[in-house]
């Protein structure tokens, strides 16, 4: 019977294979140092452009918007993100995704503002957010499908009225858990029903959505 093989046998090349993942590991971590690298290197060059096209963009959509409406509106900066946030009012009847008078009013405009603003930005996310009470009903059996559905129905708007590219567009329902606020009160309820138009802005040239 033949013996086993095994790692004291001295045709076995054991130290060679841990050597070949030793050099791997380390090839990795040198391609890794070298995107950080260059990440940092284009980091304030390119933050500054996106700052500008952030302001331009911020400028467009309030202008289309005009008075009456901005104050639907809440438009914060997140890094490479700027968020144009509604409470959920303002767009849809409780417990509903489909699109209001007044909601129509406030996206047409604003995508109106995103359609003279394409090349400035990567795409648009718009993101759907629930209380954290519980929904049954016959459309709607939890805050996940209420929330994806009313992400969905901007999206499509934006889509069909401001004529932007469905490549741009993506919905994302988010259910209860992503609140504004933790408490337990019918104000932080309140603040926390929502939806995000999320205009994405990244490091490259945004040649692509210029097409």
């Amino acid at each position: 019977m033949k013996p086993l093989i095994g790692a004291d046998d001295p045709e076995v090349p054991v130290w060679a294979s841990y050597t070949d993942v030793a050099m791997n590991v380390l090839v990795v971590l040198l391609l890794y140092l070298f995107t950080q690298a260059v990440y940092a290197t284009l980091t304030e060059t390119d933050m500054v452009r996106i700052r500008e096209e952030q302001r331009q963009m911020r400028t467009a959509v309030l202008e289309a918007l005009g008075p009456e409406l901005q104050k639907d509106v809440t438009v914060a900066e997140d890094g490479q993100l700027m968020r144009y946030r509604f409470a959920d009012r303002v767009l849809f009847d409780s417990g509903d995704a489909t699109l209001k008078g007044e909601g129509k009013e406030i996206l047409s405009r604003m995508g109106n503002a995103f359609q003279s603003n394409v090349g400035n930005f990567s795409h648009i996310q718009v993101e759907g957010h629930t209380d954290d009470r519980p929904i049954n009903t016959n459309a709607f059996k939890s805050n996940w499908e209420l929330s994806s559905a009313r992400a969905t129905s901007v999206v499509q708007f934006l889509a069909s009225t401001a004529n932007l590219d469905p490549k741009l567009l993506s919905a994302t329902g988010y259910s209860q858990y992503r609140p504004l606020l933790t408490e337990d009160s019918d104000f932080a309820r309140a603040r926390n029903r929502r939806i995000e138009v999320v205009v994405v802005y990244t490091l490259r040239t945004n040649s692509e959505t210029k097409k």
